[in-house]
């Protein structure tokens, strides 16, 4: 069965086909063998009747408490060709200030992940997802937050392609002074699918956001990106801003934006700006001009679009799979 979602707060003219996507909704997981791997012993994993109680559809996940972690904490997943659904709850304890790294590897037909964060006052997380690694026929990717007082949460997402990939990020800004900020970045090749929504809504006053995506697009890729800012009844002084930048690098490429800002609050600031292009000519000129190679020079300009947010990715082995990835990415 086909089920809508991704769907925009605000629907434009139906002929651009924007207003939402859809996904097949499984009625029963396909069986495989489905691993997790946590790297603090703290972590416990969700028990079945725990998920079950969330109304969940998930075959695995972690309980996570911010206060409990003694470094950085690093969560990855992996299938041999089942299905694999994922559901985790971070509690981000007031005044800590805390790292996860997720992944998700292997072979896997379909992928469905949910993470819950609760940002408590005065706490600090940063919560870093790396799609892309499992090819699948169909991921899906969510995260609902909440965000207390003076609380801030930071989202680096980086999305690696897949046939249809969906990412669903909402945020909710609900104490004064919460901070919210995503920075993702995707690569897309062939004739994959993404789309991307991103939405902020600030509730708290003197609450700030900002979205950045940027990436590249080759052969017949096609995405949509769907970033909203929600500035809600009293939420003044708040501001938020968006940017999106993308670099087609083929004719048979779709990129489609739609950047949103809603209002019902006065003393506001939002901004939004988007912008698709092919690779500027003169900046190959200039690099080759150097003595690189065409092919290599291209890469260098993708990997640059990418870089900001890889270089935020704290571990080295995965720097360096995305390094593989790109070269694979250019190649094909």
């Amino acid at each position: 069965m086909q089920v809508k979602t991704n769907v925009l707060p605000a629907p434009t003219w139906r002929y651009i086909g924007v207003n939402y996507d859809t996904i097949e909704q499984l009625e029963k997981f396909r069986q495989g063998n489905i691993m997790a791997k946590c790297s603090d012993p703290a972590v416990k994993a969700i028990a079945p009747e725990k998920i079950a109680e969330s109304d969940a559809s998930a075959n695995c996940g972690y309980m996570i408490d911010t206060a409990e972690l003694s470094g950085t904490l690093r969560i990855e997943y992996f299938s041999d060709g089942g299905d694999l659904a994922d559901y985790s709850i971070i509690t981000a304890r007031e005044g800590t200030d805390a790292m996860a790294v997720f992944t998700c590897g292997g072979d896997v037909h379909f992928h469905n992940g949910l993470t819950r964060i609760i940002a408590e006052k005065n706490s600090r997380l940063t919560l870093i997802k790396i799609h892309g690694f499992a090819r699948s026929e169909q991921a899906v990717d969510s995260i609902l937050a909440n965000v207390g007082e003076n609380a801030e949460l930071n989202i680096i997402s980086l999305e690696l392609g897949g046939a249809h990939s969906l990412t669903n990020y909402q945020i909710e800004l609900d104490g004064e002074a919460s901070r919210a900020f995503i920075d993702s970045a995707c690569l897309a090749k062939g004739r994959e699918v993404m789309d991307i929504s991103y939405r902020i809504n600030h509730r708290g006053k003197n609450s700030v956001s900002s979205i950045t995506c940027s990436g590249a697009l080759k052969g017949q890729a096609r995405k949509t990106f769907k970033g909203t800012l929600d500035f809600r009844k009293g939420s003044s002084g708040s501001k938020g801003s968006e940017i999106e930048n993308v670099t087609l690098l083929d004719r048979g490429v779709v990129s489609r934006s739609v950047p949103i800002i809603l209002c019902t609050e006065d003393d506001v600031e939002g901004s939004h700006a988007a912008s698709a292009g092919r690779i500027d000519e003169d900046v190959l000129f200039y690099i080759t001009s150097r003595g690189i190679p065409m092919e290599e020079a291209r890469r260098l300009i993708v990997f640059s679009k990418i870089a900001p947010v890889v270089d935020k990715i704290p571990f080295e082995d995965l720097r360096d799979g995305v390094n593989i990835y790109l070269e694979n990415y250019m190649c094909d």
